[in-house]
């Protein structure tokens, strides 16, 4: 039955992240208008989730790495954003010195981690968790 939820899970996740990627880049935040960040606070939580039900749950070795980066990654996002954010404040804080570009440095790098690393990892592990599902699926 977990393995049930799993997947429901992972296909969720995969729903809200095409969402997300449609409100961001088209105009569907007009015709439908909610803001990403509401998905971004389901999609953080639901990888969390997604991540501890593969490590408990799934037996075969492949598909349970493939999800837990999957889950891990849908989970960092919104945790580098805060990062993003917070080293950013601490940095204007600090103002010119060498503390504050060292926070510059963790501000872009997790900024880059947020935006462009952990969407690339979600959607790569997610297509290759859908072939290795429907391999399992075809070898029972």
């Amino acid at each position: 039955m977990t393995n049930k939820y799993l997947k429901n899970i992972f296909v969720f996740e995969c729903i809200i992240y095409i969402l997300i990627i449609l409100l961001l880049f088209t105009e569907l935040n007009e015709i439908f208008p909610i803001s990403p960040v509401w998905l971004f606070l389901l999609f953080s939580p639901l990888g969390l989730i997604q991540f501890f039900l593969t490590k408990k749950h799934v037996k075969n070795r492949k598909l349970r790495i493939q999800l837990m980066a999957n889950g891990l990654s849908s989970f960092l996002v919104m945790i580098f954003a805060v990062l993003h954010n917070l080293f950013y404040a601490l940095s204007e804080l600090i103002g010119k010195s060498i503390s504050s570009s060292i926070f510059v440095f963790l501000e872009g790098t997790s900024f880059v981690m947020a935006l462009v690393l952990c969407p690339i990892v979600f959607l790569v592990t997610a297509i290759f968790s859908i072939i290795s599902y429907s391999k399992a699926k075809n070898r029972e």
